[in-house]
């Protein structure tokens, strides 16, 4: 267990995790399952277990169902990517302030 509940939050928050296609707040609200779909992963191939068919069992198999949720507001987003990394990273709060 490198990576701890915390900094996969932080992670997430931070948008490390976007090129993986799914919303940000859907993922923290799944965290617990993505972790303990990763902790079933890992057990499987410390261990070797593989189908008959030379795949790895477990997470693989396993769809990622996470919960359903609204989507942050882009304000609350760039809130927490300040909070987690200390500066903005997607945009900037006064980025909608632009002279057109």
């Amino acid at each position: 267990k490198i990576v701890g509940k915390r900094v996969f939050e932080s992670l997430i928050m931070a948008g490390a995790l976007d090129c993986f296609g799914h919303d940000r707040a859907q993922m923290l609200a799944g965290v617990e399952r993505m972790m303990g779909l990763a902790s079933l992963a890992q057990q499987n191939a410390v261990s070797g277990q593989a189908d008959i068919f030379g795949a790895s069992l477990g997470a693989q198999s396993q769809a990622l169902n996470l919960p359903p949720t609204d989507p942050w507001l882009a304000a609350d987003r760039l809130h927490r990517e300040f909070q987690v990394v200390g500066f903005y990273l997607s945009a900037h709060p006064l980025d909608e302030y632009k002279a057109a």
